[in-house]
């Protein structure tokens, strides 16, 4: 004989569910790294605006330092494609430093591995950058820019955000 249903009995209450694990908040420094990430963006943003200002400096300067009159109209064409992809560049890195800076806050190692490594290549970069034949209104930029990357590395190789980052065996 099949029983049938005979209503809601009584059961004890559902035990309470683990409460899940608080997010480790980021070292206090994170904030600044992402706002210093921002501002970098920001520089690279202005130096291509003022690429595409003083575009005949930046080619005639290229034409002076190449001293090849048949190179000039590839040159030319080759400064100006670089112009283009400066921009398109700018975009691209707009969005990593987006996805990078919402994956620091979630605790990704690699996302600070890959903040460390662009602080430290940058800083390489603008210093190389320093050393090449550019307007005057550049070289402010490239030491601004250096100046962010430091900052950038500073924060992120600090004791205490290195320790938050630190492999979890």
């Amino acid at each position: 004989m099949v029983e049938q249903f005979s209503g809601p009995q009584n059961f004890p209450a559902m035990p309470p569910l683990p409460a899940e694990p608080a997010a480790a908040r980021p070292p206090r420094l994170v904030p600044v790294a992402a706002v210093l990430l921002m501002v970098n963006l920001a520089l690279s943003v202005l130096v291509t605006v003022l690429s595409f200002v003083y575009r005949d400096d930046i080619v005639r300067m290229t034409l002076e330092q190449s001293h090849n009159q048949a190179a000039s109209d590839v040159a030319r064409q080759a400064v100006i494609t670089s112009l283009w992809v400066r921009a398109g560049a700018n975009v691209l890195v707009g969005l990593l430093y987006l996805f990078f800076i919402s994956r620091l806050y979630r605790g990704k190692r690699w996302a600070w591995r890959r903040l460390v490594w662009l602080s430290l290549a940058g800083c390489a970069g603008m210093i190389f950058l320093l050393t090449q034949h550019y307007p005057v209104i550049f070289k402010v930029e490239q030491v601004l820019q250096l100046l962010v990357l430091a900052a950038i590395a500073v924060c992120v190789l600090h004791p205490e955000t290195r320790a938050h980052y630190a492999k979890r065996k």
